[in-house]
């Protein structure tokens, strides 16, 4: 029996279709929070930031948007798997995983240059109660370690944004109307974030991340006996004792740290990893 010409085609077509829309990125509804484009809060820094679905098990990618272009593009794969990569030259590898509660995306990297210098990276990606994007990054070389904090705002559609993100992010970011969903993620941490924080993290990033995020704390003993049973080290308690009691102790914002602010993510991340 002769299959007519008009039904094969229709098939193809109907296949190509099917097939499109199964490469489409689906988007983690973890990172529901995030999705969109965002404008950094620092007088230094004007250029938009986007955050969009990825291929990938929870994949985004962090694209920063300069004359209705993509300038520059970061992938992010919270799988916890570590992925090798390269950066001027220095090879290594990054990984990135969500914490147990899904408000947060721990970072971690590791590259050595030819040189034989050794850089290595801890980072954060949270949210504050404001509903405000707090990207935080530590790059230790030696035993220094530099803390560089950016705190993003969301920003409505803009012409600047090149189409191809417009298209991404169609029916994925949330609207101001749904500021409660990255309110939520940004809620009150507990004792157990903060230990989980602490395991994952350099100790000047979580100092970082609490005195950045706004939070307000409450310390009695019976939680400082929780954050020393599970290990905090004391340099962070004492932050959220500090935290605990603003008119008794004074916390000087990490992101006030001299020429912090004044760098991209990217550069800073690279920072240290030219031979």
């Amino acid at each position: 029996m002769k299959i007519p010409m008009s039904s094969v085609a229709a098939a193809i077509i109907v296949t190509a279709a099917s097939t499109g829309f199964a490469q489409t990125p689906q988007p983690d509804t973890r990172w529901r929070p995030w999705l969109g484009c965002w404008s950094t809060v620092s007088p230094n820094t004007t250029k938009p930031v986007c955050v969009v679905p990825a291929a990938g098990t929870s994949a985004v990618d962090i694209v920063v948007v300069g004359d209705g272009k993509a300038a520059s593009r970061e992938h992010i794969e919270a799988n916890g798997e570590r992925r090798r990569s390269e950066r001027d030259g220095c090879t290594g590898w990054e990984s990135a995983q969500w914490s147990s509660d899904a408000r947060r995306v721990y970072l971690q990297s590791e590259f050595e240059c030819p040189s034989g210098q050794k850089r290595s990276s801890s980072g954060l990606i949270a949210m504050s109660p404001q509903g405000e994007w707090l990207d935080l990054v530590g790059v230790t070389l030696g035993d220094n370690t530099g803390v560089r904090v950016l705190r993003h705002r969301t920003m409505g559609p803009t012409p600047i944004v090149p189409p191809e993100i417009t298209a991404a992010l169609e029916g994925t970011a949330p609207s101001f109307r749904d500021a409660a969903v990255r309110n939520s993620v940004g809620g009150a941490v507990e004792t157990a974030a903060i230990a989980e924080a602490s395991r994952q993290l350099k100790p000047q990033v979580v100092e970082a991340w609490l005195s950045e995020s706004g939070q307000e704390f409450t310390v009695d003993a019976k939680r400082l006996v929780a954050l020393a049973a599970a290990k905090v080290p004391d340099r962070i308690i004492d932050v959220i004792v500090a935290l605990s009691y603003p008119t008794a102790f004074a916390v000087r914002p990490s992101s006030g740290a001299p020429g912090l602010l004044t760098r991209s993510r990217t550069a800073f991340r690279n920072a240290g990893a030219r031979s």
